[in-house]
């Protein structure tokens, strides 16, 4: 956990640390000896001593602390305010090697009905290592393909060039400024060769949380890379409708 606001790692004995969501409903304490979660609000429970095979995510959706036997992964999400009409938010999404469920699809953000996807990209800080580690982000858990794998119908893209590579990471060109290698990686680049359909802009119909998955293929179900490290961010671009 790399600050009170964005952080992600594993919880091990390295002193006292506490970690809180953006909204203030959820608190984990680390020390020594445990990790207590406290959760805040209706039907909230504290919990301590994590153990066996265990998800459990904020109401808001900021945090997520998965356990597999011993091991206790937390895994911050700073989604930030809610949508609100008129109101364009770049909302970024962190996520590690170690996020549960990331080779099937971990979801990091649940939309309104409605809210616009204005683009989107996975920004990769620490390589991934492992067998071809490719990302990709969508609504997996409606049984949809990966944004980024939908775009390979493009003329000349192929699905390796379409989807992200998460070997390669954020460089600096030298001007004061960085960017991710894969000048293509983004919804809106994508889109402008030419798909049957329009990608981006869209709309969300139905309340089900945007996912991201990293897998030998780069699809949900791919298969892990059986990867050691790796960090990234899920950048999402959204926007509510003004009503007429």
């Amino acid at each position: 956990m790399s600050s009170p606001e964005l952080g992600m790692g594993s919880v091990g004995s390295q002193g006292s640390r506490a970690l809180v969501s953006p909204d203030g409903s959820v608190t984990i304490v680390e020390t020594a000896t445990e990790v207590e979660l406290t959760t805040l609000g209706p039907g909230g429970t504290s919990i301590e001593g994590l153990s066996g095979a265990v998800t459990l995510t904020s109401p808001d959706g900021s945090i997520t602390v998965g356990t597999a036997g011993q091991a206790i992964t937390v895994v911050a999400s700073v989604a930030g305010p809610p949508s609100a009409p008129g109101v364009v938010i770049l909302r970024q999404l962190p996520f590690a090697f170690n996020t549960p469920n990331l080779a099937t699809g971990a979801p990091l953000y649940t939309p309104q009905v409605g809210e616009k996807l204005i683009d989107g990209w996975i920004q990769v800080d620490t390589a991934w290592d492992g067998t071809t580690p490719r990302g990709d982000f969508g609504l997996f858990a409606l049984g949809k393909p990966g944004l980024l794998a939908y775009t390979a119908s493009t003329t000349g893209l192929t699905l390796a060039e379409c989807l992200q590579d998460m070997t390669a990471v954020v460089t600096d060109m030298g001007c004061g400024m960085s960017i991710d290698p894969a000048g293509n990686n983004d919804l809106a680049a994508l889109a402008s060769y030419g798909l049957a359909q329009q990608i981006v802009p869209s709309s969300f119909t139905a309340i089900s949380p945007v996912g991201v998955c990293v897998s030998k293929t780069g699809a949900a179900g791919g298969g892990s890379p059986g990867s050691t490290k790796g960090v990234a961010v899920l950048c999402l671009i959204t926007a509510i409708p003004v009503a007429s």
